[in-house]
């Protein structure tokens, strides 16, 4: 490895780090408004990391940078968890979900305001010993006043249940054990990607570009979000597929979609077989059997719960309704008439549109096994495109297939969100388009131009596509 390569890369992940370590640590509150911009630092010096790896398949710096990454990454989640002494609206609810699974009640059966007194329903026997918890406990009397609108009832995904009730059980009343449990998440997803790294023959290193991915920490682990779960289940999705056992693929998928739907969308890319065995489609059909299956008993329970179906928002309280970008193209009064009697078919229509794009994207051929993982990571890139968050948290599952992908400009994509809220804040608008919609597209436009040319220059020169 040239003197110029070592001190570009020493450079890139040092800086990284040290920008996120600013964003979220913010001592004494001196960078409390630059938040958003320390961490879209960190993800530009990231990407200039990807580049500076690229084509470096060894060299004696790279053990050293590996070390140095996976210190940096725990270091940052334990700070995390132990300044995070107030937490987010969101997970204040999440928490209290909690606590009202292990006191054997139903967490999704009462809205904020009446768990706290409010509303006309008075009598139930559940409804009052929901009352009866919440008066007990300062801590969730707290977290619950602070629950916009107070109408609002809990969104926690129903398999996550256990965990935060396991969090109660450790620490009651606060939210170290959950970030623990976070904390032991990440560190099964990171081994796993381990794993498929060398079962797919590329460097260990390349696991810190989730390991140490900004968008990650600061979108995910910092607010505590639910989602930070789905990563040990989604690789091991990944692993059935390459390992072409689609039963099991169609399974854990489904689990996956439990937790947010939209990862159904990739079930036809997991099921793609990589050769063209006659045997292809009949395991694509054991697939999709396994995934119907258990979609069935895992949606029945949800709504034996009335737990919540986790489209594109986030998964801590954020709107899902993914109708902003699509509104902004129309006339003020166009768009009210047309979006209102649309808003409730949103969340279907953009299942829908995804999953002809996972069709489409699993038609073409597959060079090799690793395939899976990038083309997730373009399908994972299309709906943050789409949809009107800024910076879903459900959507971010593609960073965790980003030390698969080994794509600077896939690494550069999973912040589209945070790039967007950078980008708007300088007001620019093109084309009568607000400030949001034109970072929207020129963002989008730049991302997705640079990934059509790097597929059309893998097509030409019969490589796969990174």
């Amino acid at each position: 490895m040239s003197v110029q390569r070592r001190v570009l890369l020493w450079f890139a992940l040092v800086s990284a780090q040290i920008a996120l370590l600013l964003a979220i640590a913010n001592p004494w509150g001196a960078f409390k408004d630059l938040g958003m911009w320390l961490c879209a630092s960190s993800l530009l010096f990231l990407v200039a990391f990807t580049f500076a790896r690229k084509d470096e398949a060894s060299g004696a710096t790279l053990p050293l940078i590996l070390w140095f990454g996976l210190a940096c990454g725990l270091g940052l989640r334990v700070l995390a968890a132990l300044t995070n002494t107030e937490p987010s609206i969101g997970l204040g609810f999440d928490l209290f979900a909690g606590q009202a699974a292990l006191a054997g009640l139903n967490p999704y059966a009462y809205s904020a305001e009446e768990l706290l007194g409010g509303g006309l329903r008075v009598g139930e026997a559940a409804l009052e010993r929901s009352r009866a918890l919440v008066a007990g406990s300062p801590d969730l009397t707290h977290w619950l006043t602070r629950i916009m609108p107070a109408d609002a009832e809990a969104d926690t995904p129903l398999l996550t249940l256990p965990f935060l009730v396991l969090s109660q059980v450790l620490t009651p009343g606060t939210a170290l054990g959950w970030f623990g449990i976070l904390l032991a998440g990440d560190a099964l997803t990171l081994a796993l990607l381990l794993l498929l790294l060398r079962r797919l023959r590329r460097s260990a290193g390349w696991a810190l570009l989730f390991w140490v991915n900004p968008v990650w920490l600061y979108s995910v682990f910092v607010p505590g979000a639910s989602m930070a779960l789905v990563g040990p289940v989604l690789l091991l999705a990944v692993w059935a597929s390459i390992s072409e056992r689609s039963a099991l693929t169609g399974i854990l998928l489904a689990i996956a979609a439990a937790l947010n739907f939209w990862l159904a969308a990739l079930l036809a890319l997991l099921l793609r077989s990589a050769g063209r065995r006659p045997s292809a489609w009949r395991r694509a059909a054991y697939g999709l059997v396994g995934f119907v299956l258990i979609s069935v008993l895992l949606w029945t329970v949800h709504l034996a719960f009335g737990a919540p179906v986790h489209w594109f928002g986030g998964l801590t309280g954020e709107s899902t309704s993914g109708i902003d970008p699509v509104s902004s193209l129309f006339a003020e009064g166009l768009s009210d008439g047309l979006m209102t009697g649309f808003a409730r078919f949103a969340p279907a229509l953009w299942m829908a549109l995804l999953t002809l794009a996972g069709l489409v994207i699993a038609w073409l051929p597959l060079p090799d096994q690793g395939q899976r993982a990038i083309r997730a990571g373009l399908l994972g890139f299309f709906a943050l495109f789409l949809t009107a968050q800024i910076q879903p948290q459900a959507l971010l599952a593609v960073i965790i297939l980003l030390p698969l992908t080994r794509s600077p400009t896939l690494v550069l994509a999973s912040g589209f969100g945070l790039l967007v809220a950078s980008l708007s804040n300088f007001n620019v608008s093109i084309g009568g388009l607000t400030p949001e919609l034109t970072a929207r597209v020129a963002i989008g436009g730049v991302i997705g131009l640079v990934f059509c040319v790097a597929w059309l220059t893998s097509i030409r020169r019969n490589q796969a596509l990174e």
